[in-house]
């Protein structure tokens, strides 16, 4: 039984009639320390473990076996080719971090070792600056990298599949930048609050000069017959709450650290 099926199974079922009248009371605490997941895509040097439960190529929630989008049984590793089936989202809230992140292969030191909002800050001048995003350090013996980056977040609501209904963020940064600000551009040209947009999500190949392919989230316009934007007026009003909640900080994100 999915998720959803499990809530329409459970709600206002048999419900004992001295509770039929009764003002529900706590539920607007229910939920309020629940980070907000991450979008997730099962890459290549992912656990054997994991890619056991969601394949290549797949994109999922973080901590969860929640799938969003199965991966395609084939796909190219050409630039801007499609590796997962797809699903219809709300980009809800948008904003950007300036963060130094340790090496990969450094397990010992935290992977965000310092992030901000703050534009005019020493940490926001490296991340915007070619020439200083790049730092080398030590532990022990062995030589790593920092890197300063510009990171472009969203808050994605999933409107479609078996993560229905969910609330998640997806960060594009590094060599998924470039991906971000088409993105960006893409939400500019529509011209609508960022919260009535409807997009068409999935797997991307990415390729860059130097030859390297990698898996980004990539985005088209929806196919289906509700087109580009929220076509309700309540429906509207219910994501800009989204959008409100957390553009005054009521809502937390798993930081790319925990997931």
């Amino acid at each position: 039984m999915s998720k959803k099926e499990t809530a329409l199974a459970t709600t206002g079922v048999n419900l004992p009639a001295h509770l039929q009248d009764q003002k529900a009371i706590g539920l607007d605490k229910v939920g309020e320390n629940t980070l907000t997941p991450r979008l997730c895509i099962t890459h290549s040097t992912s656990s054997a473990e994991l890619k056991s439960r969601l394949p290549e190529k797949s994109i999922s929630l973080s901590a969860t076996d929640i799938c969003v989008a199965e991966a395609l049984a084939t796909s190219s590793g050409i630039d801007g080719v499609r590796a997962s089936e797809s699903f219809i989202g709300v980009p809800v809230y948008h904003w950007v971090t300036f963060e130094k992140r340790s090496d990969f292969q450094d397990t010992s030191t935290d992977f965000i070792v310092d992030s901000t909002q703050d534009r005019d800050s020493e940490l926001a001048r490296r991340c915007e600056d070619f020439d200083l995003q790049e730092e080398e350090y030590t532990v022990g013996q062995k030589k790593f990298t920092y890197k300063y980056l510009k990171c472009l977040n969203y808050i994605i609501e999933i409107q479609t599949g078996e993560a229905a209904g969910e609330i998640c963020a997806y960060t594009y940064c590094s060599g998924d930048y470039r991906t971000g600000r088409q993105f960006n551009s893409l939400l500019k040209r529509r011209g609508v609050s960022i919260f009535n947009n409807r997009v068409e999500f999935f797997t991307m190949h990415r390729t860059n000069k130097q030859g390297n392919n990698w898996l980004t989230i990539g985005f088209s316009d929806p196919q289906d017959e509700d087109g580009n934007y929220i076509q309700s007026s309540e429906e509207s009003k219910r994501l800009m709450q989204i959008y409100q909640d957390f553009a005054a900080g009521e809502a937390r994100v798993v930081s790319a650290e925990q997931q």
